[in-house]
């Protein structure tokens, strides 16, 4: 059974651990036995019952509803998810409070879950994180108490920033923002619950389940703000995110009841069955699998990783390491100190002695020949490049993924990080020395389904950057100075307006064109390397699948048939070959 369950000194302790799955999913077995659970709840005999995780790392990262793979209907949808909606509201009627004692990501269907309990305790690992999925990554109206109970919890602003936007908080934000009462240390979180529980049981915290919004000003305010902010996000995803926001808009008026389940049924049915939903589900996979090659075999229970370098790139990455402690099953050292086969070293390039030592490459370096190497593009964005052969950095990998990164995998002479943003930021420069405004390339960006768009990207980067990447792109057919390229990338890095651009449909062929060239000729191991690293770095989007995915023969000769000629004739041969093996990137 999901649920290990034990009745000690008058409380239900129940410790969630999902059998078969490195995290844990609130799937159908979990849903029936948490209703048998709270259904034989005896408050004559238990005073209290607390939901914790075995798993360190995880909480709940989600529910396997898994409604887009086949709904069709709003009857469908209402019947497919009751078994979840009867478990949550059995927790959220329990006849005695009810503890969520949150270690690990707590992600979509998992905060919702917790929001139906009376207290929040969180430990404060960096794996901790509270975080509202279903529309940043899979473009899905939430169905189980996001829209009705967050705005209890965060007021209505947070609400919005946690489900609209994305956001992402770690246990002490969570604290701050009044989602859970108490954050305790990692190392000694199993005392520190139960002193928390012992508290619970004498009356002494009260319960943070609630429907009625806090006393909070400038309500119109923010839906206002928020409304005229979809108006600016790609097309692909505002009826979505209109929907969510009617809902927030209905709880804003005290209307939880039975015409905010309607609505809620509704929007998600509209939501799951749009092809976009469908496409950001199959990414998750796309995610899965990349992840899973990146950590291929590791096994370790632990794994270290300490500091042998004293160069900019190999301190940054150990800083930003350390920052994140405490992880599970990640030790961060002060330094190389007798290291053994459970320990990483960083090391600066050139620096690789021991078997242990994987050299951390500046921002536009190249990986060092037949050395393991690490490569982080963007600085700030969960995403590493892991230049190595499979398996043999799987512990690595594994310790990084922990540590809330995105790692791929590559081999060659060459990034395929580098080589995926020169193929966007070229394209973009030829359109701006062309004559095109930064308006028109940012309405093109925005119409493909991009979030972050130039502004964003040169500005983590750096214009040098961006234009030494953009230089490399064009190559030896298109020879462009990088001085050139920063006089075009100066001109992006400024505010646009995508209302102020023309609608260029042979710009998107062109853009895409490019961005073939570089899924096919990066040196990243798998093409879900090549898509993860779309992702997180181009913010390529998922209502679209995945480059890789959405790059298919047919799409490639209409864009063949109506990019402009400026595109170089190396780019239109590769795409014509490709186009006409008719043979997609997965196979």
């Amino acid at each position: 059974m999901p649920f290990q369950v034990e009745e000690r000194a008058e409380v239900l302790w129940l410790t969630l651990d999902t059998p078969g799955a490195s995290v844990n999913i609130f799937n159908r077995a979990t849903a029936a036995q948490t209703v048998q659970l709270m259904r034989s709840v005896d408050p004559r005999r238990v005073r209290a019952v607390v939901i914790r995780t075995a798993k360190p790392a995880s909480f709940i990262n989600g529910a396997g509803v898994l409604l887009v793979t086949y709904v069709k209907t709003s009857a469908e949808v209402e019947m497919e998810s009751l078994p979840y909606r009867r478990a949550y509201a059995a927790v959220r009627d329990c006849p005695v409070p009810t503890v969520a004692a949150i270690e690990g990501n707590c992600w979509g269907c998992g905060l919702e879950f917790a929001l139906q309990c009376d207290h929040r305790i969180a430990s404060d690992s960096y794996a901790t994180q509270f975080r509202m999925t279903e529309l940043s990554d899979y473009v899905e109206v939430p169905l189980l108490g996001s829209t009705r109970y967050l705005p209890g919890a965060v007021g209505l602003r947070r609400a919005i920033d946690l489900l609209l936007w994305g956001e992402r908080w770690g246990a002490a934000q969570a604290l701050r923002e009044g989602l859970v009462q108490e954050v305790a240390p990692h190392a000694g979180f199993a005392p520190a619950l139960d002193a928390f529980v012992r508290r619970v049981l004498r009356g002494e915290v009260p319960s943070q389940k609630r429907t009625k919004l806090p006393a909070e000003a400038g309500t119109a305010e923010a839906l206002a703000r928020a409304r005229a902010r979809i108006e600016t996000i790609p097309p692909l995803y505002q009826r979505t995110f209109t929907d969510t926001l009617d809902l927030l808009e209905l709880t804003s008026r005290g209307e939880v009841g039975e015409e905010h389940e309607r609505q809620a049924l509704l929007a998600t049915t509209a939501s799951t069955t749009h092809p976009s939903a469908k496409a950001a589900y199959g990414m998750f996979h796309v995610r899965q699998t990349a992840a899973t090659l990146a950590a291929w075999r590791a096994s370790a229970p632990e794994h270290g990783i300490a500091l042998g370098g004293t160069g900019p790139a190999a301190v940054r990455l150990f800083e930003e390491l350390r920052a994140r402690q405490p992880l599970p099953e990640v030790r961060i050292l002060a330094e190389r100190g007798g290291p053994g086969p459970g320990t990483t070293v960083l090391v600066d390039p050139g620096q690789a002695r021991a078997p242990e030592d994987v050299e951390v490459t500046p921002a536009l370096a190249p990986p060092t020949p037949g050395q393991a190497t690490v490569c982080w593009p963007l600085e700030g964005r969960p995403f590493l490049e892991l230049h190595a052969p499979r398996s043999t950095r799987s512990e690595l990998a594994r310790a990084l993924q922990r540590a809330g990164f995105e790692v791929a995998l590559s081999g060659g002479y060459t990034y395929g990080s580098h080589q995926m943003l020169g193929a966007l930021l070229a394209p973009a420069v030829t359109a701006i020395l062309a004559g095109e405004t930064p308006h028109t390339v940012d309405r093109t960006l925005r119409e493909l389904g991009m979030f972050r768009r130039m502004p964003e990207l040169i500005g983590a980067l750096g214009i040098r950057a961006a234009a030494e990447l953009a230089s490399r792109a064009l190559g030896a057919e298109e020879p462009l100075p990088p001085p050139r390229a920063a006089m075009a990338l100066a001109l992006l890095a400024q505010p646009a307006d995508y209302r102020q651009g023309r609608e260029a449909p042979e710009l998107l062929e062109e853009l895409l064109l490019w961005l073939l060239m570089g899924a096919l000729e990066s040196d990243f191991s798998h093409p879900s390397s090549v898509d993860v690293a779309a992702r997180e770095l181009l913010d390529f989007p998922v209502a679209r699948l995945s480059l890789c995915a959405y790059l298919t023969p047919p799409r490639v000769r209409a864009a063949l048939n109506g990019a402009p000629r400026r595109v170089p004739a190396p780019i239109r041969a590769r795409a014509l070959s490709y186009a006409w093996a008719l043979r997609k990137v997965y196979r």
